[in-house]
């Protein structure tokens, strides 16, 4: 039985065009997963690498940082309590809380920003910060990480017509609630400062030590844990060497294109087999009849 020709018409071609355009566009989609996921394992391995080397002793802020991220660094100085500041929305465990910022004084000489863990609030926003402020020379392993981001140009200029940093508050107000950041930008968070402060951030890392800083001298250890009760900011720990959600993304996108294309030729084929039909046949698959209408009496 001789094979019926697909008839091609412009809606035919043009759905054709269409679905093309879409499996490609997954399939494009599913490499990008791919390459995302080969951009992850190498942090991990670099991340990996650098962990498990010494920690380097940071005297000042004027150091080279090249290949400084995600190096364990120890700092000693004091901390800038009154500046201090908490980045909005970071949860931890499912609960709703900020990361406490507080500018480290180093001994010789610099500022350097620490992220000294996670506290808890209601509105992932409003924390008093005095109760846990520490007072005299600390000592602090942590891992350094890149500054804020800068903001986009349209943010930025959004900011650079007003004369203050976006925030709900300020060190010098009266108000216990400390400073909040929602949307950190490099360039906001210098300004806000009275003083410079290093190309890098310093996140305090989970240690054997159970106070939030290990005290640089015994004198100074009796009067920081009377001003730093316990239960202050959860350190943060490394991030997770996981390979992520890659992989299955780059399979759904690929899958997707199949079903694209799997499914037009489905379809193709049964209107392919429905034209090969004779005409009472083709009525009856659409549900209606090959004499049309039918007469009233």
């Amino acid at each position: 039985m001789a094979r019926t020709p697909l008839r091609i018409t412009p809606g035919g071609v043009a759905a054709t065009i269409g679905v093309m355009i879409v499996a490609a566009v997954c399939v494009r989609l599913g490499f990008w997963q791919l390459d995302r996921l080969e951009w992850r394992l190498e942090r991990n391995r670099l991340i990996a690498e650098r962990l498990a080397l010494p920690a380097v002793p940071v005297a000042s802020a004027e150091l080279d940082t090249a290949g400084l991220a995600y190096r364990r660094v120890e700092l000693r100085g004091e901390y800038d309590n009154a500046r201090s500041f908490v980045l909005a929305g970071r949860a931890h465990g499912g609960a709703p809380g900020v990361h406490v910022i507080t500018p480290l004084r180093l001994e010789g000489g610099g500022v350097v920003l620490v992220n000294r863990g996670w506290l808890p609030a209601p509105d992932a926003a409003t924390v008093e910060l005095a109760p846990y402020d520490v007072v005299g020379p600390v000592r602090l392993i942590g891992m350094a990480v890149p500054f804020f981001a800068p903001a986009a140009p349209r943010e930025a200029d959004a900011r650079a017509r007003t004369s203050t940093p976006v925030r709900v508050s300020d060190p010098d107000d009266e108000d216990a609630a400390a400073p909040v950041w929602f949307r950190p930008d490099a360039a906001a968070v210098r300004a806000s400062l009275p003083y410079p402060v290093a190309d890098f951030i310093v996140q305090a890392l989970p240690e054997a030590a159970t106070a939030d800083d290990v005290a640089s001298d015994g004198g100074a250890a009796g009067a920081r844990a009377a001003a730093h009760p316990p239960g202050g900011p959860t350190r943060i720990g490394p991030p997770e060497l996981d390979r992520g959600p890659h992989l299955s993304y780059a399979v759904q996108w690929f899958c997707f294109a199949a079903i694209a294309v799997i499914g037009w030729g489905v379809m193709v084929g049964k209107a392919r087999r429905t034209a090969g039909r004779p005409p009472a046949a083709q009525a009856a698959s659409r549900g209606s009849s090959p004499s049309g209408p039918a007469s009233r009496p």
